[in-house]
């Protein structure tokens, strides 16, 4: 060993011997003080912790509550605009249906007609076929 390895391992022993009741007291005292320290540092850290987890609680409850509150007016005015396009629907069909009447009246009148020309025609043309026949006899 060299001399300052001899030194070292010297005052390493003048401590050991060193130790006395009053220091290893001292020592024990201070470790608890150490440990009670430590002891009330976690405690004020839970404590701390129980907080913000409490804080954190509540603001996810009033995010809950203002998102819930935003869907129900989406929802009030997705029926409202469900509510307004029933309606112009409604009127769209009823309009349809004033117009395939007087469409269906139209062709009912047309029909009508095409049947009584038609009737005319063939009367007029037997009435010539009479005609013609009657003359040659």
């Amino acid at each position: 060993m060299d001399r300052d390895e001899l030194s070292k391992v010297a005052s390493m022993e003048a401590m050991r011997e060193a130790w006395t009741d009053d220091r290893l007291d001292d020592l024990a005292n201070r470790m608890d003080q150490g440990f009670d320290r430590v002891d009330r540092d976690v405690r004020e850290l839970r404590a701390e912790t129980r907080v913000g987890f409490e804080r954190v609680d509540r603001e996810i409850a009033d995010v809950r509550a203002e998102m819930k509150a935003g869907f129900d007016r989406v929802d009030g005015e997705f029926h409202q605009v469900r509510s307004e396009m029933k309606a112009g629907f409604d009127r769209v069909e009823a309009r349809s249906e004033v117009r395939f009447d007087a469409i269906h009246h139209a062709l009912h009148g047309l029909q009508r007609t095409m049947l009584q020309i038609g009737g005319g025609l063939i009367g007029t043309l037997l009435v010539v076929t009479a005609s013609v026949l009657a003359s040659h006899l």
